[in-house]
């Protein structure tokens, strides 16, 4: 019986073949920074930041990946006085096409984690910040969820990562705490990892209609799952099974979605601009789910991590570091620490 290919699953293929016949090429290692409209706190932060790089990673190890930041173009102005002065590292702009920050995008709040509303007119007009919580509260502005879809997609497309075979994402307020012991941009290279992330959980709020039609397109390219750990669906379905109670009474397993930390990721920059992973966001972005649910592209992630790689291909980062409530530690002598809670209580960005 002859097996069909599919476009994506079969340019993936080559793709996967190119990566090997490129193998020996010169590679360049880099850390992206997202340094868009700042707000005060951002502005503090970052100092933060770039600091704790600096002396936990650049200084700790020798290393010195070139730190690609991407800015909105009234913001580039802002690195000489925002961003070289608490780093040594070569600084790249990264200016953000116009129209991506220009394009049409509601707020999305939550109230609980349970009752969400998109385009809430007396929240945007009253929140300078672009991410907030406040009380049971939270918000995301319209510049936050555009700039969460551009990370998704077509952030990876940009003409300043041509030369950056494999990065580090951090976000502005995530702090390395300890000296690494090892480079992880150089351990995923080495290991032939294609994804590595930080920490993982399952999300609460803002996946409405993420997962059926992330489904959808596995289901179309005959895509199955490869790393169920990374399936929160697929897991809730398997634990209903041999308890052998019906999925529908677990309400919280129709829309349960598996996501990577945004806030320190990585991998190799090929496997993101491959027609695979980028037919996906294009399928994904026309379900209008940034606009309508707050969609975040920390999903696009733990999809990735699914169905996209053999369970080889992703890892963890033991790195030790900060950001909002969440945190892990690891000593020394190996010892793991690990605190989850996700956002802070009461913040404004």
């Amino acid at each position: 019986m002859s097996r069909r290919w599919l476009p994506a699953k079969l340019l993936h293929e080559l793709s996967i073949k190119q990566v090997h016949l490129e193998a020996e090429e010169p590679s360049e290692h880099c850390i992206i920074l997202i340094y868009t409209f700042p707000t005060e706190e951002i502005r503090r932060d970052v100092k933060s930041a770039l600091e704790s790089l600096q002396t936990h990673f650049v200084d700790a190890l020798g290393s010195e990946p070139r730190l690609v930041v991407f800015v909105d173009a009234q913001s580039e102005h802002l690195l000489d006085q925002d961003v070289r002065p608490f780093t040594r590292l070569r600084i790249t702009p990264a200016v953000i096409p116009e129209q991506e920050l220009r394009r049409p995008m509601r707020s999305y709040s939550c109230q609980r984690g349970e009752v969400c509303t998109s385009g809430n007119e007396e929240l945007e007009l009253a929140m300078d910040a672009h991410r907030g919580k406040v009380n049971e509260t939270q918000y995301w502005s319209p510049t936050y969820l555009r700039i969460s879809r551009y990370t998704a997609g077509p952030l990876f497309l940009h003409p300043a990562l041509d030369s950056c075979t494999h990065f580090l994402k951090i976000d502005t307020d995530f702090f390395f705490t300890e000296p690494l012991q090892w480079d992880p941009i150089r351990y995923m290279k080495n290991s032939g990892l294609r994804l590595g992330y930080w920490q993982i959980h399952v999300q609460g709020q803002r996946q409405e209609g993420y997962i059926e039609a992330a489904m959808s397109f596995l289901k179309e390219q005959q895509l199955p799952i490869r790393n169920m750990r990374f399936h929160a669906r697929g897991q809730f379905e398997e634990k209903a099974r041999k308890l052998q109670i019906p999925l529908e009474s677990v309400p919280v397993a129709d829309q349960a979605s598996t996501v990577l930390y945004g806030c320190l990721f990585g991998g190799d920059t090929r496997f993101f601009r491959e027609p695979l992973y980028q037919s996906f966001f294009e399928y994904m972005d026309k379900q209008q789910g940034f606009e309508t649910y707050g969609w975040s592209n920390q999903f696009f992630l733990g999809t990735a991590a699914a169905a996209f790689l053999a369970p080889c291909e992703v890892s963890r980062l033991y790195v030790s570091g900060v950001h909002q409530d969440s945190s892990i530690n690891i000593s020394r002598s190996g010892h793991l620490i690990e605190f989850l809670l996700g956002a802070s209580h009461g913040f404004m960005r």
